[in-house]
C-alpha cells in the first residue's frame, strides 16, 4: 500500500488539509486546493508555521492528486480507515 505523505509525517489527513469533509465532490475538492494553493505565507514566522504544519504546497498539491481520483481516494480511505486502529507513536 502506498504510504501517504501527510499522514504519516504529522498526523493531518488530507480532508483536513484542504479543510473539505470527507464526502466533498469533486468540484469542492478542487475549489480547496485552489484556496489553499493561493494561500501563500508572507512572513518568515508565517512560512515557518506552515512549514511545521505541513500546509507546504507539496502536500496540498498531493492531496489534491489523491483525493480528485476516485480509486487513489478509495485506497487512502481505507487507509485512514485502518490507520485509525492503530496507537500513534509519540514524536
Amino acid at each position: 500500500m502506498q504510504q501517504f505523505f501527510a499522514e504519516r509525517d504529522f498526523g493531518l489527513d488530507y480532508y483536513t488539509l484542504l479543510g473539505i469533509p470527507k464526502d466533498a465532490t469533486c468540484l469542492q475538492i478542487d475549489a480547496a486546493f485552489h484556496v489553499e494553493i493561493d494561500r501563500k505565507p508572507t512572513g518568515r514566522w508565517q512560512r515557518l508555521w506552515f512549514s511545521l504544519a505541513g500546509r507546504t504546497p507539496e502536500r496540498v498539491s498531493e492531496a489534491h492528486v489523491i483525493l480528485s481520483c476516485p480509486a487513489s481516494r478509495a485506497e487512502y480511505d481505507r487507509y485512514l480507515a485502518e490507520a485509525k486502529h492503530l496507537p500513534r507513536i509519540p514524536l
